[in-house]
């Protein structure tokens, strides 16, 4: 548990000691997604479109790449109402599908990360080499 703490303190320092290694959460990111990979990587697509967002009135908070199992999980809730305990399997699919997402985006940030600090090593490496 005070793994996922000190790491998470270790970049918010860095974050101020050395900007340049730490990506922002908001850009997009600056290198290729496909770098150090052999073959084509899956892309991930929204399965629902935004028609289906519209008429189920997801809000833009939700709207991410499990809203389709939020759809489902909503339409369920308004057909078994009151015995919502017939949709515990939708939600825990939900659930899993925000779980998967969220360790995905946290290993595309870590592997930003580590790409920016490999760079900044190169560069310090080559004005070393220049001096």
């Amino acid at each position: 548990m005070g793994g996922a703490t000190s790491q998470y303190f270790g970049t918010f320092s860095e974050s101020w000691s050395n900007p340049n290694v730490v990506p922002s959460v908001l850009d997009k990111p600056k290198h290729d997604p496909l770098f150090g990979f052999q073959n084509e990587r899956e892309t991930r697509e929204i399965k629902a479109s935004q028609d289906d967002l519209y008429w189920a009135k997801i809000p833009a908070s939700r709207r991410d790449y499990c809203a389709d199992h939020l759809i489902e999980f909503q339409r369920c809730r308004k057909q078994n109402y009151p015995f919502l305990s017939k949709c515990e399997h939708i939600k825990h699919e939900w659930d899993h599908c925000q779980n998967e997402d969220t360790i995905l985006r946290m290993k595309e940030f870590e592997r930003e990360r580590r790409l920016l600090k490999r760079e900044e090593r190169k560069r310090l490496r080559e004005e070393a080499v220049i001096q």
